[in-house]
């Protein structure tokens, strides 16, 4: 049966997903890594159920997911579950969390301070400012954004152009921002152009719709940001499950089917 598979079409045999329960294993891990008195039963009935639902129709169910790295044992002692492993390179690990403001480091011997250097290592990731700075989290959360007030932006799209795979289809899209109220603004990681935070939300606030592509990860922060500014996030379909929240299509969100986003703007 393996070798029949192999030269089949895996999408007919394998149920795949990627990160599809967004609490479940981040918990499972915290709990992991504290080491909190907290039994993996919720953690693994909740597996156990994504597991026969894809098994009710598929051969295989595969989850690619680091928030599973510390469940290893009670995955394979619960499902007798294989496990393929991948290990990034340490060093741009940490380097891209720096970056996003989430560490607060040794580099070269030197301790960072606990606040301001926090905050100036955010500040080339303007999403991670709202997680460090309590005036910058509040502005995202509670400024009043005025819903029967016209928008004098259609669509916007400001971020940037890495990994790879963003730009390519990036740089496709970006010649149909041609219309006075349409927005763009790119860069990249090794020339920054970003903008403030107090930008980036007036232009949320701005926008009927955002651009909401994946980066680095299929989860990222802004489609959250958009709807927190009332502006319409446009997403990969496949994606709208991942948040955990009643993301529909053409209800609070626009889905780009099979990744023609040409299609939509």
């Amino acid at each position: 049966m393996r070798r029949a598979l192999r030269s089949a079409n895996p999408y007919l045999y394998v149920a795949a997903s990627h990160e599809r329960f967004p609490l479940n294993e981040p918990f499972h891990r915290y709990c992991k890594w504290y080491e909190l008195p907290v039994d993996a039963e919720g953690f693994l009935q909740a597996k156990e159920r994504e597991i026969r639902e894809d098994l009710a129709h598929k051969a295989f169910s595969l989850e690619a997911s680091p928030h599973l790295s510390l469940s290893v044992v009670e995955l394979y002692e619960r499902f007798h579950a294989r496990f393929i492993l991948l290990v990034r390179t340490p060093h741009e690990v940490v380097s891209s969390f720096l970056k996003k403001g989430f560490l607060q480091a040794t580099l070269c011997g030197a301790r960072s301070p606990s606040g301001s250097q926090l905050l100036k290592n955010a500040s080339s990731d303007v999403h991670s400012q709202f997680l460090v700075d309590p005036q910058r989290s509040d502005a995202l959360l509670h400024t009043p954004w005025g819903p029967e007030k016209p928008r004098p932006v259609r669509i916007s799209f400001l971020g940037c152009l890495d990994p790879k795979n963003r730009r390519g289809f990036l740089s496709s899209l970006r010649p149909l921002f041609r219309n006075p109220d349409m927005y763009w603004h790119e860069y990249t990681d090794s020339a920054e152009a970003g903008v403030t935070a107090q930008e980036y939300l007036k232009l949320l606030s701005d926008s009927d719709f955002t651009l909401c592509p994946p980066g680095y990860s299929l989860m990222t922060h802004r489609p959250l940001e958009a709807l927190l500014r009332a502006a319409i996030p446009i997403m990969n379909e496949g994606e709208l499950c991942l948040y955990g929240i009643e993301l529909k299509d053409k209800v609070n969100c626009v889905a780009v089917k099979n990744h023609r986003w040409q299609d939509v703007v």
